[in-house]
């Protein structure tokens, strides 16, 4: 499983008030977004999702 795979993290929530999906700890979602210190931060809090509860599909960027 890749680090980066946010629609697999426990940190990953959507904001239904415009149907986006936002990191819980401020951090950008997209790669080509973020920056050097997001990256690393990224990787110090992805906590895996449990099979069980994956609520939607890979993102096109994943």
């Amino acid at each position: 499983m890749k680090a980066f795979q946010c629609s697999l993290c426990e940190h990953l929530a959507m904001n239904d008030v415009d149907d986006t999906v936002f990191c819980e700890h401020g951090l950008q979602p997209m790669p080509h977004l973020r920056d050097k210190s997001d990256k690393e931060e990224c990787l110090k809090v992805f906590k895996p999702l449990p099979k069980e509860k994956h609520w939607h599909e890979k993102f096109h960027w994943e």
